[in-house]
């Protein structure tokens, strides 16, 4: 994402970060549903407080959260320190669209509520840094606000980008659809693209050496 934007949305969860901490506590359900099946390891990209890796299975060996805000991550780790999570789980700073990671490393992939911060020329880059990382018939689940969501609750626009405040602090958001996650991920197995209000989600499964293409 471009530097500008990138260090906006840092600085603002780094701001909010221990309020954000008390009101998302939970997953969305559907991440939920993506963790039901035992995986060895696991990618969280977007992190965040770490309630996403709260509810992986029993079964998953290990798990990787990744956040550009160490603020957030900070609270992360104290979060899964709580649920006796911690050692199966290493914490880094990194960037959405530069996983610092080789690839076919994940069995798994959640990219939930990250890309509608990622600037539109780094958009599809990110979504396919994500599948880089998975192994073959690996699955990514991807998620963005509705663009609608953003216009509505908006209360302005500084470039590319909405504003939607938490509070007095600013949050930068660029608007995709549902037809934007369809696009990006055309080369790609899509198992399900849908809508759950207020977000659109698309579950990814990464081609297997027999697959048509």
């Amino acid at each position: 994402m471009s530097s500008d934007l990138k260090r906006a949305v840092m600085d603002a969860y780094a701001k909010i970060a221990e309020d954000y901490d008390r009101f998302r506590k939970k997953p969305f359900k559907e991440v939920e549903l993506f963790l039901l099946k035992s995986r060895n390891l696991v990618l969280d990209i977007g992190t965040g407080n770490g309630r996403n890796l709260l509810v992986c299975p029993d079964g998953f060996r290990k798990a990787v959260g990744l956040d550009l805000c160490r603020s957030m991550l900070d609270i992360a780790r104290r979060n899964l320190s709580e649920h006796g999570l911690l050692g199966r789980t290493d914490l880094i700073v990194a960037d959405a669209a530069y996983l610092p990671f080789v690839n076919d490393a994940f069995e798994a992939c959640i990219n939930t509520a990250v890309l509608h911060h990622v600037s539109n020329s780094e958009f599809e880059k990110a979504v396919n840094e994500a599948v880089r990382v998975l192994k073959n018939g690996g699955e990514l689940l991807c998620s963005v606000w509705d663009r609608k969501e953003i216009e509505n609750r908006a209360s302005g626009k500084e470039g590319e980008c909405y504003i939607v405040k938490w509070g007095d602090v600013k949050r930068f958001f660029t608007a995709y659809d549902i037809e934007d996650l369809r696009r990006v991920a055309k080369l790609h197995v899509i198992s399900n693209v849908f809508k759950a209000h207020p977000n659109c989600y698309i579950w990814i499964r990464k081609h297997k050496k027999n697959d048509a293409v």
